[in-house]
């Protein structure tokens, strides 16, 4: 009997360790939302999707001119803020491509690297992948413009090409360019946060899906919130971000630290800084696990909740300057 209760008590102790780990649930975090004239805007952000979603033709690998349309779009905006912004570009099949990048803050320091990818899939609008974390990305550069000076280190805004098919998973995204430039110079970086897809919510009951049965065990099943992915090594600098990102803003947030082989953990631009070596985490609305126009023509900017998209846009920039 005794041996039995310690063989349980091992059992449910091991769970709870695995809850914890997964889950990386916070006690405790004080609001410190930012200032309002600092606050992301959503008319902006709707701005910004409109003009990438419309793009003619589609801002695929397939049509390396309106990449560059878009890649123009993004740095012009960027120095709009007072940035100079740099076009690395590299060429695949004797086509060029375009990542943008902005370095503000110190010089010195391990860097936090936030990116999304521009690109889109096949000739679709691609609104909330990803449109709309491009469009977070440019209201963060327009909302750290005026506190570069409070930055605790180096803040690195890139939009990537080449996310998409054909260039998934593959040496050519432009992450991957960007990543390797970084490890070359000998940059550390102390995060990377791929934005990838931020404006889809549901609030009705069974919208949110998973890729393992046991999840749902953890989190709800309404789509109502943002997430934050990492693997179990990113356990320590995820519950940092966590932290920040829920005390400044108001939309309902989950975290998993989970491997890499769980379906749809490394489904973005992070991947290209794991495989350097680098921590790096994704903040999305969980793509196709609830987003059923994910890939198709109905992914248009009329789908998208600019109000909780602003929301996830004012916990980044809590991160930019307190992480």
């Amino acid at each position: 009997m005794i041996a039995r209760m310690i063989v349980l008590g091992g059992l449910i102790l091991l769970i709870l360790l695995f809850v914890i780990v997964v889950k990386n649930p916070l006690l405790m975090t004080e609001k410190s939302r930012p200032p309002e004239g600092q606050q992301a805007n959503k008319d902006l952000l709707r701005q910004h999707v409109e003009f990438m979603a419309a793009s003619q033709p589609p801002r695929n690998f397939a049509h390396p001119e309106a990449l560059k349309k878009v890649a123009d779009y993004i740095k012009q905006k960027f120095e709009d803020n007072g940035f100079k912004a740099e076009m690395p570009s590299f060429k695949i099949r004797n086509n060029t491509y375009y990542n943008v990048v902005v370095e503000l803050g110190p010089k010195e320091g391990e860097a936090l690297v936030l990116g999304a990818h521009y690109d889109v899939c096949d000739d679709l609008p691609g609104a909330d992948d990803n449109a709309s974390g491009t469009a977070g990305l440019l209201e963060l550069a327009r909302m750290l413009a005026p506190v570069q000076d409070k930055l605790k280190r180096p803040v690195i805004l890139v939009a990537y090409t080449l996310e998409e098919p054909p260039n998934f998973r593959a040496p050519t995204m432009g992450s991957v360019f960007h990543a390797k430039s970084m490890k070359e110079a000998g940059r550390a970086i102390k995060l990377m946060m791929s934005i990838e897809m931020i404006g889809y919510f549901k609030d009705e009951p069974d919208t949110q899906k998973y890729p393992m049965p046991a999840f749902k065990l953890l989190y709800p099943s309404v789509a109502n919130y943002i997430s934050l992915i990492g693997r179990p090594q990113e356990f320590w600098i995820m519950r940092q971000a966590k932290s920040i990102f829920v005390s400044a803003t108001n939309i309902p947030t989950y975290t998993a630290n989970v491997p890499a082989f769980v379906p749809g953990v490394d489904y973005s631009d992070h991947l290209s800084y794991w495989d350097l070596g680098y921590p790096a985490v994704m903040v999305t609305d969980t793509s196709f696990m609830r987003n059923n126009n994910y890939h198709k023509e109905t992914d248009t900017p009329d789908t998208l909740d600019y109000e909780r998209m602003a929301e996830v846009v004012n916990g980044i920039f809590a991160i930019a300057l307190k992480l």
